[in-house]
C-alpha cells in the first residue's frame, strides 16, 4: 500500500517479532523495584504516623482552649476559677463550667488543677492526656494566662 498524496511519508512498518521478543521483566528488575518500594514505604510510614498524631493533638488544643475561655467567664462571674477534682469526667467539667464539650476521642481532660491564695482560686492549669496510639500518655496543658503547651512527640 502506497501513499498517493504528495509530501506524506509512507506508513511506518513495525517488526512485531522484534518488538515483542522480550516480554516481561527479569527477576533482577523485579527485585530492584520491590526493594525501592520497600525503602520508600519504610521511610514514609513513621512520618505518616507522626502526622496523624499531630492532627489528633489538635483535639487537645481545641478542648483546652474551650476550658480556658470557660474558666475566664467563670472567674468574671464568680471572682474565682473553677477547680475540678482529679480526673474530672466530661459531665463534671460541663456542669462546673456551664459549657457543652463533647466527649473527646483522643485527649480526655485529665486534670484541672487550681492554685489558691487563701480561699480564692487565683490560677489553674488544665491538662489533656493522650489515651492510646503511639503518643499514649503524652500531655498538653493550658494555664490561666492562655499559655498552651502541646504534647511532645516521642523520641
Amino acid at each position: 500500500m502506497t501513499n498517493t498524496k504528495k509530501g506524506l511519508a509512507p506508513p511506518l512498518r513495525v517488526d512485531s517479532k522484534a518488538l515483542f521478543a522480550r516480554a516481561g521483566f527479569t527477576l533482577m528488575e523485579l527485585l530492584i523495584a520491590v526493594t525501592v518500594l520497600g525503602v520508600a514505604a519504610g521511610l514514609s510510614i513513621p512520618t505518616y504516623g507522626n502526622l496523624i498524631e499531630k492532627q489528633r493533638a489538635n483535639e487537645a488544643q481545641v478542648m483546652l482552649d474551650t476550658v480556658y475561655k470557660a474558666e475566664k467567664l467563670y472567674k468574671a462571674k464568680n471572682g474565682t476559677y473553677w477547680a475540678a477534682l482529679a480526673n474530672p469526667t466530661i459531665d463534671q467539667i460541663n456542669q462546673g463550667l456551664g459549657i457543652d464539650l463533647a466527649p473527646p476521642q483522643f485527649y480526655p481532660i485529665t486534670a484541672i488543677v487550681a492554685g489558691t491564695t487563701g480561699s480564692i482560686t487565683t490560677s489553674f492549669t488544665a491538662t489533656a492526656t493522650r489515651s492510646g496510639g503511639s503518643w499514649d500518655g503524652k500531655a498538653a496543658s493550658i494555664t490561666e494566662t492562655g499559655e498552651y503547651t502541646p504534647p511532645t512527640p516521642p523520641s
